[in-house]
């Protein structure tokens, strides 16, 4: 149970990271 949850927190950190640098790329202003 454990490591499975840490496995999701991990999953959605990289998720946010990628939106993030995403958002950068498709932003004209940075």
């Amino acid at each position: 149970m454990k490591t499975i949850r840490s496995i999701d927190l991990s999953l959605l950190r990289a998720r946010v990271v990628v939106d993030k640098e995403k958002m950068r790329v498709a932003s004209p202003t940075s």
